[in-house]
């Protein structure tokens, strides 16, 4: 019998009554100020230069032209002649001009020279053996195997064992408020409204790159129309923004468009792995053995624990992070939700054997017959 004090009250106070938000009428009348919203006197607009190609050398950039262009006050490069670009929409340089429009018309005036390298669109062309070395130190780096118990032992004492690869792909958090900041200076102190969900790591964000103190920085965000992880970080946009309005001498707004939240926000990584995966007849577990890899991008490892929140006696882990040409993940909470699935849809399958058959394994056939559009058919040697 359950524990008393368990039980559901018999006049709940809460739970199950209806509580008011404490945002809700502001979200509702319009009268909530998000990031876009904010327009300060004087306010300019800015605009980035992003690359076209997956992996280039920058032979040159020229700015000349944009800085010539109607209504521009502030041109800059982000990253210099010789530097190297990883992904298609790294950030090149910025432009900031009088109106929205002109921002972008001058920013597509900035000329910059490509040296067109190797690239990896996925992660099976990066473990392929015979792909480019894109990456230094490789394209796949082994990670630590770790082990614990007997795993021999473990499956020895399953009544039931589910072999299977699973996957779930790259996800980008698609906010329904894209990444926005307004920055505006004051001598030497900076005020930035930002759509962050780390208002005092932004501070600290602006103050490492600007090198200046980070009393010298106040970051207010009212709202955040959603972040999931991916509004912890000032990103390229945020540092531009405030080096725009310093050397324009005026407050600017620069607020990223639908393409380039894709592109250039952060990611989950994606996560595969191979489980073999053993319960005893009690329903305990007893063994899991599992080899996984993924992708975070362009240098990033895909960084997801496994098997996360099971607990097995005996257990055994191999793991390798995939380098590819693309952007870089946010926000470590994203790659325990892969973590959560990839076990999961292990347990499904061990449940349902358990329930279909007593004991014993699967019979093949009827578990191809179970697969989802998240289990791989052909490993990657």
């Amino acid at each position: 019998m359950a524990d008393p004090k368990y039980a559901w009250p018999t006049n709940p106070a809460l739970l199950g009554t209806a509580v008011k938000r404490l945002d809700g009428p502001d979200k509702v009348t319009g009268r909530a100020r998000y990031t876009y919203d904010i327009n300060r006197p004087g306010m300019i607009y800015g605009a980035m230069v992003r690359s076209p190609h997956p992996h280039a050398r920058i032979v040159a950039i020229d700015l000349s032209d944009a800085q010539k262009a109607p209504g521009v006050r502030a041109a800059l490069e982000h990253k210099p002649a010789g530097g190297q670009v990883m992904y298609q929409g790294d950030a090149v340089a910025a432009v900031a001009a009088d109106t929205e429009d002109r921002a972008i018309d001058a920013a597509r005036l900035v000329k910059v020279q490509y040296q067109v390298l190797p690239h990896l669109a996925n992660v099976e062309q990066a473990m392929d053996p015979d792909a480019a070395a894109v990456f230094a130190g490789g394209n796949v780096r082994q990670g630590q195997t770790q082990e614990s118990g007997d795993l021999a032992a473990g499956f020895a004492q399953a009544a039931e064992t589910v072999e299977a690869t699973y996957s779930t792909h790259v996800i980008t958090h698609v906010c329904m408020e894209s990444h926005s900041v307004v920055c505006e200076w004051e001598g030497e102190k900076l005020t930035a409204w930002i759509s962050t969900q780390a208002v005092h790591g932004s501070a600290q964000q602006f103050a490492n790159g600007l090198k200046i103190p980070q009393t010298n920085v106040r970051v207010i965000t009212q709202y955040m129309g959603g972040g999931f992880g991916s509004k912890s970080q000032i990103g390229a946009e945020g540092m531009l923004c405030a080096r725009l309005a310093q050397a324009a001498k005026a407050p600017v707004k620069l607020t990223l468009d639908r393409k380039e939240e894709h592109l250039d926000t952060g990611n989950r990584p994606s996560a595969t792995a191979h489980i073999r995966a053993g319960v005893g007849a009690d329903g305990m577990l007893t063994a899991f053995d599992a080899e996984s890899w993924g992708t975070g991008g362009a240098g990033a490892g895909s960084n997801f624990p496994l098997p996360y929140i099971y607990q097995f006696p005996n257990r055994k882990r191999i793991h390798k992070d995939v380098y590819i040409n693309a952007g870089q993940p946010a926000a470590d909470a994203c790659a325990r939700t892969s973590a959560r699935l990839l076990p999961d849809r292990n347990s499904d399958g061990r449940a349902r054997g358990s329930r279909a058959h007593g004991s014993g394994r699967i019979p093949d056939q009827e578990r191809a017959g179970r697969r989802t559009e998240r289990e791989v058919e052909n490993v990657p040697a």
